[in-house]
């Protein structure tokens, strides 16, 4: 639980004044709401451009239960899934103070896998999961965001993904 900066202001109705909370602090309530729906409050945002690293462990049921899903062997790891192995970093860039105000209205856009020399992941190892936000461009449109993600196994590079957010 945090403090929040609340503050009257005149309302749309007659200016009427109505409570509202500061910008910071409804974006750090709504980034707290976020990253404690998505991983129980543990992950910690990132600064923008910097990168975020977490440990993942290759889950072997978890590996087959998503290639059954997806229509491959049970036996193979489907590159797709390196995008869910990525999650808590990535969501951690996303999630920094210039970008965590729009997380609710956050788009994937695209998104791409690159298999690198160490691939596939090997169930039941630990991976390292690295993110960080590549760009971020305003436009009359609206944001685009990009994002890279790196898995690797030990210092062999396993996955890039590229990842595109509206």
């Amino acid at each position: 639980a945090g403090t929040y900066a609340l503050a009257l202001r005149p309302g749309p109705v007659d200016g009427a004044p109505v409570l509202v909370a500061e910008a910071d602090a409804a974006r750090d309530a709504l980034r707290a709401l976020y990253l404690g729906a998505l991983f129980g409050g543990t992950a910690a945002p990132a600064p923008l451009f910097d990168v975020a690293t977490d440990a993942v462990v290759v889950e072997p049921a978890r590996a087959a239960a998503y290639g059954r899903l997806t229509g491959l062997r049970a036996d193979a790891f489907p590159p797709t899934m390196a995008f869910s192995m990525a999650w808590t970093p990535l969501f951690r860039v996303l999630a920094c103070d210039e970008l965590a105000g729009g997380l609710l209205r956050l788009v994937h856009l695209d998104q791409s896998v690159e298999r690198l020399e160490a691939w596939p992941p090997v169930p039941g190892e630990t991976l390292r999961a690295e993110a960080r936000v590549t760009r971020v461009e305003d436009a009359a449109s609206g944001r685009t965001i990009r994002a890279e993600a790196m898995l690797f196994r030990g210092e062999a590079a396993c996955a890039r993904l590229r990842s595109g957010f509206f």
